[in-house]
């Protein structure tokens, strides 16, 4: 067996969402709008138009797409609690461990 070392960091976000930043007046939100296929997120049930209001128990506001993008990839091995809104205002939370290293 083996397997290879280091490497990148992988796509937007190391559990497998894209993002995207909707404007509603001078707010930011962070909307998915894309999963990768058997992804951690996609597993847990997060869905293509969720809003992403907290990481960790921090809301994002205020932040930027980078800075929440980076919050949620995170180091290699960690675990992210993502709260996320739907549609209506019953929050959807999980948490997603990033993939182990092998």
């Amino acid at each position: 067996g083996g397997g290879g070392g280091g490497g990148g960091r992988g796509g937007e976000g190391g559990i497998g969402v894209h993002l995207c930043a909707k404007y509603t007046g001078s707010l930011e939100i962070f909307v998915v709008r894309g999963l990768a296929t058997s992804s951690v997120a996609a597993r847990e049930g997060i869905k293509i138009g969720d809003e992403i209001e907290a990481i960790d128990g921090v809301s994002v506001a205020g932040l930027s797409l980078e800075s929440v993008k980076r919050r949620i990839a995170g180091p290699i091995g960690t675990a992210v609690k993502l709260g996320v809104r739907r549609n209506a205002s019953n929050p959807v939370p999980g948490l997603f461990p990033s993939p182990p290293r092998s």
